[in-house]
């Protein structure tokens, strides 16, 4: 009988205890939202290197294939925030160009400075796709990317 009373008398939760759940479930939800939006800013970092490395695996193949039978090239426009695959020894030159945006935020250093418009672009040559050795680094929220070209035209990230 004192057992049944036990279970059957108070019904319910106290305050404290719903507040120590509410909490529990704040601080859980919380740490969810912090490790979806460093994953939403390492997949936005890596696609921003990834639309690099496809220009420039464009430029090569373009060049390697003899397209158009002259150069082919990819430059950063920082002024205008796009990068450029362009034909020809020079992008302003070029009879055909291809614009792609930058994602904001995006920092483009590149070493020699061969990658940027203002420069030249980094040119492929015709047939054997051989260019200048350069380092283009990226960087976004925090998160860097280094992309390497080597004289022979191998690009390598």
């Amino acid at each position: 009988m004192a057992l049944r009373k036990i279970f059957m008398g108070n019904r319910g939760f106290t305050l404290l205890e719903t507040l120590v759940v509410i909490s529990i479930l704040v601080v859980l939800l919380m740490m969810t939202v912090f490790m979806t939006m460093d994953s939403f800013h390492g997949y936005s970092s890596r696609s921003q290197r990834d639309e690099v490395v496809m220009l420039l695996q464009r430029a090569r193949s373009h060049a390697q294939n003899n397209i158009y039978q002259t150069k082919w090239g990819v430059c950063a426009d920082l002024a205008a925030q796009q990068y450029v695959l362009f034909e020809g020894s020079y992008v302003a030159s070029a009879a055909r160009n291809e614009y792609t945006s930058m994602s904001l935020g995006v920092t483009v250093v590149s070493l020699p400075p061969t990658f940027l418009c203002t420069s030249g672009g980094q040119i492929f040559t015709q047939l054997s796709a051989t260019t200048s050795n350069t380092a283009i680094v990226l960087t976004q929220t925090g998160r860097t990317a280094t992309i390497s070209i080597n004289n022979e035209g191998a690009i390598n990230w």
